[in-house]
């Protein structure tokens, strides 16, 4: 029998009834209505309480748009992170309230929770393009709605349309694009550039754009033309070339051995100068001459050497076998020696000096395979002695 149809009166006359009950099982009793009354309330009270509570979130739309991709852009600013598997997402056009779409946050773009600070992207191909949509972040485990959103969608209308760039030129240079025509798609932004060649300048473009600005950006809003003038310069920077100099012997010029830069058709004057006990014997190369001094003209890259030699007039001539000693400076030619097969030798000792064809041998004791390569088919000696006993000699073995 339920407890609302309980007669308490006759309850109350039971329990003083002094004949069925005892005064021990009228409290029993008592005590089992309290705990069956406390534990109805209790359902009553506790069923009303929900089991989990919506998390506080500010949720913004960034963009919103009906372009290629056909989405919108949901920012976290602040509060609770929303989990995947308890948030669902509405999007309702707020023009046909029927046509709603209804989503998740996307597997791939954050973690489990979305926090403050991160963005998603949630596609609305589903939902035709309208001016007005709706947008509902809800809770589903309690149901409720965490921030409801109303949004304008900005409205991208896509075209396939391309124009056509011509580029023309006139005088020497180039350009970039280059010369000839180029298909952009409709308001592409194209960046010109104009370059001229050695010895001229750019003037201007001309055509669908005029700027005297080498380099411009032109709109691709329909079919262009445009040109690129260039002009000779009045007075051409003339070209450069180069002079190298080389030397051969003992000896200096002027410009210095190396390589120099010259402008076309410049007139440069060389001077070779021979070392003492040398002398200049030719200029050779791009030009031949024995004149010391001359001048050429840079009308291409050139390269010269001067040649110097030791003077044979100081030498004194010299044959095997000879033997000097004693002070003082000599200098000594030996002229033609036998061919390298031959075994011979030449030997110093206490000498402050010995040079032979410009090379140190001093106080050396050398095979003729030792000895440097003659000059003009001679070797040339040049000897210092300080002391009585300083010594020189050239043998035949």
């Amino acid at each position: 029998m339920p407890i609302k149809d309980l007669d308490l009166d006759k309850l109350k006359g039971l329990l003083k009834c002094e004949v069925g009950v005892s005064p021990v099982l009228g409290v029993i009793l008592m005590v089992a209505i309290v705990v069956i009354l406390a534990g109805i309330f209790s359902i009553a009270v506790f069923s009303t309480i929900p089991s989990e509570t919506a998390p506080l979130t500010s949720i913004e739309t960034e963009d919103a748009a009906w372009d290629e991709e056909h989405s919108i852009t949901l920012s976290h600013k602040y509060g609770d992170p929303l989990t995947k598997e308890n948030t669902k997402i509405t999007i309702t056009n707020l023009e046909d309230t029927a046509n709603q779409h209804t989503t998740k946050i996307p597997e791939n773009q954050i973690d489990n929770k979305w926090s403050t600070g991160e963005k998603i992207t949630i596609n609305t191909n589903e939902i035709p393009q309208t001016n007005q949509i709706e947008i509902r972040i809800i809770h589903e485990p309690t149901g409720t709605t965490i921030q409801s959103m109303t949004t304008t969608v900005t409205q991208i209308e896509h075209t396939d349309q391309t124009y056509d760039l011509t580029i023309e030129i006139e005088g020497e240079g180039t350009t970039n694009p280059t010369e000839g025509t180029h298909t952009y798609k409709e308001n592409e932004e194209v960046n010109l550039e104009a370059t001229p060649e050695n010895n001229w300048e750019f003037i201007e473009w001309t055509g669908d754009i005029e700027t005297t600005e080498r380099e411009t950006t032109i709109t691709m809003n329909e079919d262009k033309t445009i040109k690129a003038q260039f002009n000779e310069k009045s007075d051409p920077e003339p070209d450069e070339y180069d002079l190298t100099i080389e030397i051969e012997g003992e000896g200096t010029t002027n410009p210095t051995e190396g390589t120099h830069t010259y402008k076309e058709n410049e007139e440069v004057n060389l001077e070779a100068t021979p070392e003492n006990n040398w002398e200049f014997i030719e200029w050779t190369g791009d030009i031949k001459t024995t004149d010391e001094e001359i001048t050429i003209e840079m009308d291409s890259n050139k390269e010269v050497m001067a040649i110097f030699g030791l003077e044979d007039e100081i030498y004194t001539p010299i044959d095997f076998d000879f033997i000097h000693e004693g002070e003082g400076e000599y200098y000594w030619v030996i002229e033609n020696p036998p061919e390298k097969n031959y075994i011979w030798d030449v030997n110093s000792w206490e000498a402050e000096l010995v040079e032979i064809n410009g090379e140190d041998y001093t106080n050396q004791y050398s095979w003729n395979q030792d000895l440097p390569e003659p000059i003009d088919g001679n070797y040339y000696i040049h000897f210092i002695g300080d002391k009585e006993w300083s010594s020189f000699e050239a043998k035949l073995r």
